[in-house]
């Protein structure tokens, strides 16, 4: 529904505190129809809004979720630009978390792998960490390092959560990280039975 979307976007750009939140769930929508240059447009205002508004945590995570997508499509450079960038805007453990998931995908695995050891033993009861972004942290070194049942291991953790929305912006990221591992094994039902699970529950994946 682009014309109330459009029209709920005009309300709360007006609203103080909410023009970066918006313009990351308009680079998100933007991703989503593979307009990739928009959504690094949008990515790029939303950080400069929380910046100027002394919302660090919040620029580091447009730019940390950002780092991720291009990774997922094989934008290496960009996508190590971005999780440096991150990290040097906030040392949040959720920007930690998401940045580590883009380095180890593009293969800075001591780094990612440093961070989520870090996590796993400063946050030991934090929900959102142990059963979401170290494992896909984890996940997504395997991954690089072609020791894909590794990977599927570490992300049995998230398996119980990742219907339930645990880490904000990242729904099923962990079946999509499991059928990447999947076909990695050339395992494709088992892969198919796992993206399936992001066209299932589109509701939860959002934007």
């Amino acid at each position: 529904d682009l014309a109330t979307m459009a029209h709920v976007v005009d309300h709360l750009m007006n609203s103080r505190g909410y023009e970066d939140q918006i313009l990351s769930i308009e680079s998100d929508t933007s991703a989503f129809s593979g307009q990739f240059a928009k959504a690094r447009e949008f990515s790029g205002r939303a950080i400069e809004s929380a910046v100027s508004a002394d919302i660090k945590e919040r620029a580091g995570t447009a730019e940390a979720i950002s780092a991720v997508r291009e990774a997922f499509v094989g934008n290496n450079p960009l996508a190590l630009r971005q999780a440096r960038a991150a990290l040097a805007l906030s040392n949040n453990r959720a920007v930690s978390g998401i940045s580590a998931i883009a380095l180890g995908l593009v293969g800075e695995v001591s780094q990612a792998t440093r961070i989520a050891d870090d996590l796993t033993k400063n946050f030991p009861k934090d929900t959102l960490l142990q059963f979401g972004l170290v494992p896909m942290i984890r996940a997504s070194v395997s991954l690089h390092e072609k020791k894909a049942t590794q990977g599927i291991e570490a992300l049995a953790p998230a398996a119980r959560y990742e219907l339930g929305g645990v880490t904000p912006g990242f729904n099923l990221i962990p079946a999509y990280l499991r059928g990447l591992s999947y076909l990695q094994l050339k395992q494709g039902s088992q892969a198919v039975a796992e993206f399936q699970k992001i066209i299932d529950h589109f509701g939860v994946v959002g934007n």
